[in-house]
């Protein structure tokens, strides 16, 4: 049994509660029995468990990160999945897997907290933030290779393993420390920020996202770049509106690995696409912006 939370375990045992009945414990009683007993008095239903979900074949990294098209579990704590097909995540999850890196870089929408309206003031409104979710495996549990790996004949970076429970909670540490080490960011002052880049309003979100759009290979919305300069890209923009952007910040966004999400549309990310549209009369605006 693995990932075991609150809300259920995953498991490839099969009859798995007949299994622990059959188990002798020199108690009178062992647990599952009483809990059994006790839920026949309250419900009449004397399961001791219950299947949420089944199918083939599940894509796990951390306690609470699993994810099986099949079965219907999507547990993707620390990423905002609404938006998002079942076919999609699977394809989207399992081509990041392959990756160095192992990271999708996405816009996190939430409201403005408590902290910040006592502080600063204001009304309750969207925050739009980048940040990374990262799909490295958690080290909770050992990794079982088969017998005579060939890794010239298999391709371990989309081939799930099995695992088994560590030694002990020493074991444990020593490799979850061990993992952690690549992810540690090494301060530099001439590039390195404080926190993840927020969105001053919808029309910021639109402007990076079609700055992403220009950038990507290839380039996305019917957009082309015909030799521009990250210079005359931060030019076209200031135009329109006055940004921050730089040479430097536009050459690290487009080495990021990126999820595109839709934009809103609202009157001013409406205005911005007909000031695109005058430089790209073909620019494809339905995926740009979100349904409704």
């Amino acid at each position: 049994m693995v990932s075991v939370t609150t809300d259920g375990f995953v498991t490839n045992i099969p009859e798995l509660e007949m299994k622990l009945q059959s188990i002798k414990v020199e108690e009178e009683k062992s647990l599952l029995q009483e809990y059994k007993h006790l839920r026949l008095e309250l419900s009449g239903n004397p399961d001791g468990i219950e299947l949420k979900h089944s199918g083939p074949g599940i894509i796990s990294w951390t306690t609470r990160g699993q994810f099986s098209k099949e079965s219907g579990i999507k547990a993707t704590t620390g990423f905002q999945a609404r938006g998002f097909t079942s076919e999609e995540l699977e394809s989207l999850f399992l081509e990041t897997m392959k990756s160095p890196d192992k990271e999708i870089e996405y816009i996190q929408t939430s409201l403005r907290s408590a902290l910040d309206l006592y502080r600063s003031g204001g009304h309750v409104t969207m925050v739009y933030k980048d940040q990374i979710f990262r799909l490295h495996y958690d080290n909770r549990r050992e990794i079982l290779e088969p017998n005579g790996l060939d890794e010239s004949e298999i391709d371990t970076s989309s081939t799930l393993f099995d695992s088994k429970p560590v030694v002990d909670t020493l074991q444990c540490a020593s490799m979850r420390s061990l993992s952690k080490i690549h992810k540690e960011k090494v301060y530099n002052r001439q590039s390195s920020v404080k926190s993840s880049n927020t969105y001053n309003d919808k029309l910021d979100l639109a402007v990076r996202n079609f700055v992403k759009g220009l950038l990507a290979t290839p380039p996305k919305y019917n957009l082309s770049r015909d030799g521009m300069t990250y210079l005359e890209i931060i030019e076209f923009i200031n135009r329109y509106k006055k940004t921050k952007m730089t040479v430097y910040s536009i050459s690290k966004l487009k080495n990021r690995k990126q999820v595109f999400k839709v934009v809103p549309r609202t009157p001013e990310t409406l205005a911005f696409v007909c000031y695109i549209k005058e430089k790209y009369p073909a620019f494809d605006e339905s995926n740009f912006f979100s349904v409704g």
